[in-house]
């Protein structure tokens, strides 16, 4: 990833790449450090849609969250990683709580956890087998233009179907599309949520 790309152009590539593990076998992401391995093939194309829809990004911004939901079998335990875009969240949380948000400065760090474990609780709404559940707020930090935010669900013996609700940013962002991924064992899928939809089943 170039780290020299304006936020606009960032946020951009981060879309068409995120968009492209719902439909290429050939892209894989693998968070909450992004580490993308795809064909030499792809990479004239992928470049190419970048440059074109860059041109025009000052007029169509994209907003966009990864949600990623991985099995810990040794653990029994669910472990999450969501996205999200530092500006985009700060905005909604804001809205949310009517209070000044600073995700970036760490020494605010302290102060703005309980702020954005209360939105996730609100917002993220995971369901292994068929029963809610709730995680436990691991902690956040900020990497290029995002929020990592961290969770766990623990004492799960096994996942057959998993049911998500997420709202993420839906508040403030009409355009938004939220994608889940979710890796159990050999399983291993992405779902895209476009506004106004909030659910997906694995």
């Amino acid at each position: 990833m170039v780290k020299n790309k304006s936020p606009t152009n960032f946020r951009l590539g981060f879309q068409i790449l995120l968009i492209c593990t719902c439909q290429q076998e050939t892209l894989k992401l693998n968070l909450p450090h992004i580490f993308m391995n795809f064909s030499l093939k792809s990479l004239p194309i992928l470049f190419g849609i970048v440059v074109l829809f860059s041109l025009f990004s000052f007029a169509h911004p994209f907003f966009v969250s990864m949600t990623e939901l991985i099995y810990n079998q040794k653990e029994k335990s669910l472990e999450i990683s969501v996205r999200i875009f530092t500006d985009d969240l700060e905005k909604e949380l804001a809205n949310d709580c009517h209070c000044k948000v600073d995700l970036i400065q760490k020494e605010k760090h302290g102060e703005m956890e309980p702020i954005l474990q209360k939105y996730l609780n609100k917002t993220l709404k995971i369901s292994p087998n068929g029963k809610p559940s709730t995680f436990r707020f691991v902690g956040f930090e900020k990497e290029e233009e995002s929020i990592w935010s961290y969770l766990e669900i623990n004492n799960i013996n096994e996942i057959n179907t998993l049911q998500i609700e997420n709202k993420i940013l839906h508040n403030t962002q009409k355009k938004q599309s939220n994608l889940i991924r979710l890796k159990n064992k050999d399983f291993d899928k992405t779902v895209q949520l476009s506004y106004p939809e909030s659910s997906a089943r694995f």
